[in-house]
């Protein structure tokens, strides 16, 4: 993975935008158990984005949408550690008091 990130940080954008696609072949972060290659895969991405966040997130917002979205969510799925996403996402209702005006 240093091999990598070192050329990252040399070609930035041109050298992630045909790796990054190429490592979401490997990703589904729809299967449960995941299996090692995407924690390897998951791993690499990470530190690509660590090494060069300007050139990752270029090249993220210029990637294919389905790429895009096997990316994200797995590296959503990662930071997270697999907890579910659907409590995060819904709002919590807070009590509210009703003020009768007289």
């Amino acid at each position: 993975m240093a091999t990598s990130a070192h050329a990252v940080n040399y070609t930035g954008p041109l050298v992630l935008a045909v790796l990054l696609p190429t490592v979401a072949v490997l990703l589904d972060p729809t299967q449960t158990p995941l299996n090692a290659a995407h924690d390897k895969a998951i791993t690499i991405v990470l530190g690509w984005a660590t090494a060069a966040p300007v050139a990752f997130k270029e090249v993220m917002e210029r990637l294919d949408q389905g790429v895009r979205e096997v990316l994200e969510g797995s590296v959503r799925l990662a930071v997270t550690g697999g907890r579910s996403q659907t409590a995060a996402a819904q709002p919590t209702t807070k009590k509210q008091i009703s003020l009768k005006s007289f």
